[in-house]
């Protein structure tokens, strides 16, 4: 039941993952706690879930923070101290991957020099990020100057995943490209009606 009132009217959602120091950087910012992966609800009503320590996103060694607000302009408050989290702390550029993700295409994320943050968005929604002939893509990608990669869709037998991982990464004094082509996209993605079909944070292996 406190779920369920906790989501209820929740029109706007991020997926986004981010490093260990990022998590405990934003859980003192909102003062609040991110370690019990349970959810919680912030001053201004949005509704925050963070994956617990040692639970990360499949190929990846970040952890995995859903923001849910009724407000899109909320979402860009919260999205924007994510983004100068990882900035900051330069975390999301340096995260090591593992094999599965390696195999699965996402090396390309983590960029030397560079600050970086990772959206993972449902495969029924990639289509309307990237545009007929990745004509959105690539006018984002012109505009801003920001690196954005776009994940293979993976789902194999050990990681049951219908989503795909868009990577945005700019210059460490490039920060206002990496954070307008970051909430380009995800406007983009929240303007489709598919945004937060895959709520989960915690991703077990496919028996």
């Amino acid at each position: 039941m406190l779920q369920r009132a906790l989501f209820r009217g929740i029109a706007h959602f991020a997926k986004m993952l981010v490093p260990d120091s990022c998590v405990d950087y934003l859980a003192i910012l909102w003062n609040t706690t991110l370690d019990e992966g349970c959810s919680v609800r912030l001053a201004d009503d949005c509704v925050v879930t963070c994956s617990p320590p040692g639970s990360h996103f499949p190929g990846t060694e970040d952890r995995v923070l859903c923001i849910r607000t009724q407000s899109f302009d909320t979402l860009v408050c919260r999205a924007k101290e994510v983004i100068m989290a990882c900035v900051l702390l330069r975390g999301s550029s340096h995260r090591p991957l593992g094999e599965k993700g390696r195999e699965q295409g996402l090396e390309k994320q983590t960029l030397d020099g560079r600050a970086g943050i990772r959206l993972a968005v449902p495969r029924k929604v990639v289509g309307t990020v990237i545009g007929k002939g990745g004509s959105h893509i690539q006018t984002l990608r012109q505009s801003t100057q920001a690196v954005i990669h776009i994940s293979p869709l993976f789902v194999t037998s050990e990681y049951a995943c219908s989503e795909r991982v868009i990577s945005i990464s700019a210059n460490l004094g490039e920060f206002d490209a990496l954070q307008q082509a970051t909430l380009t996209l995800l406007k983009m993605v929240n303007k489709h009606p598919e945004r937060a079909s895959c709520q989960r944070t915690i991703y077990k292996r496919h028996e």
